[in-house]
């Protein structure tokens, strides 16, 4: 057993941990079943199910299958920090071509842009942290 840590740049928005899971789902109150209802009962005399139930529907641009928003990695630093990110870029030790793109003149600006485009009609871009940071994964 050792220890191993490696270092990763990240360009993106930064957000409180658990703000960014609530903020990509809504919640409706939708019918638990097809079966005629009594008024003020809690369950359906026919099955047995609630009469309604709680759905949790992805927000219009969060892709749940690849875990992207709008496009954009979204990356959970683990139960250790207390931030999530949407991605642009992540530079490891293995990225050889990225540090050139992310610090070439014009990128910040033009990525910030698109976040502005794309987030624009929601609030996760006024709760978030636009940046550059520096996370260490550790292991044991």
């Amino acid at each position: 057993m050792g220890y191993d840590a490696d270092a990763v740049v990240i360009v993106g928005l930064r957000y409180k941990r658990g703000f960014l899971r609530d903020a990509l789902y809504t919640e409706d109150s939708v019918r638990g079943c097809e079966h005629p209802l009594s008024v003020g009962s809690k369950f359906c005399p026919e099955c047995g199910v609630p009469t309604f139930k709680t759905q949790f529907t992805p927000i219009a641009g969060f892709d749940e299958g690849n875990d992207t928003l709008y496009g954009f990695d979204l990356i959970d630093s683990e139960s250790g920090s207390d931030f999530d990110f949407v991605v642009c870029e992540q530079i490891t030790a293995s990225s050889n071509d990225k540090p050139k793109k992310i610090f070439a003149a014009g990128f910040m600006d033009a990525f910030q842009a698109e976040l502005l485009n794309k987030f624009d009609s929601t609030a996760l871009l006024a709760a978030g942290d636009f940046g550059v940071f520096l996370y260490l994964y550790e292991s044991c």
